[in-house]
């Protein structure tokens, strides 16, 4: 009996011998594979943060180019508004004072004359149709033949000595 004993003792030890081995087995086997999984994640993860950066970069661009072609146009409005200001400020400069100049036939078709000084200019034939005369001073100008209304004359030029309308007579002050 004593045999018996030992022997199902070494059975149980080789039980419990075969069960530890078992058991490191299978956890070996669940690490590795576990290992593999979180590699495969890892790679997946990297994938998506890749494709994300180039989403992120394409959308980037996509509002940044619009925001370029706004900023060209901005700039070339802004520059042609400018370059306007410039040569309406050279005219207005040109035109503000204007003394004894020869502008036979002229025409200031549309302009802005606003404060214009033709002292003593010869303003024969020339055409002012639509042209804007507040404040301009016409004094001993030479106006025969111009197309000036008496609603310009009368209604936007407050200086009128001695000034030849478009009629060949000397004028002196505008009424108002």
């Amino acid at each position: 009996m004593a045999g018996g004993r030992t022997g199902q003792k070494s059975k149980s030890y080789s039980v419990r011998v075969c069960l530890v081995v078992l058991i490191a087995v299978a956890t070996i086997i669940v690490t590795i594979q576990q290992n593999e999984l979180n590699k495969a994640n890892r790679a997946n993860d990297l994938e998506i943060a890749q494709k994300q950066r180039e989403q992120d970069l394409y959308i980037s661009n996509q509002t940044r180019e619009p925001g370029r072609e706004l900023n060209a146009r901005q700039r070339q409005q802004e520059q042609f508004l400018a370059d306007q200001q410039r040569q309406e400020s050279l005219v207005d400069n040109y035109t503000r004072e204007v003394i004894n100049l020869e502008m036979k036939d002229a025409s200031f078709q549309g302009a802005s004359l606003l404060s214009a000084q033709y002292d003593m200019a010869n303003l024969t034939n020339a055409k002012f149709a639509n042209t804007d005369l507040r404040l301009a001073d016409f004094s001993l100008t030479d106006q025969t033949g111009s197309d000036l209304s008496d609603k310009q004359w009368y209604e936007q030029i407050l200086t009128l000595q001695d000034v030849i309308l478009p009629d060949g007579i000397i004028h002196g002050r505008a009424p108002n």
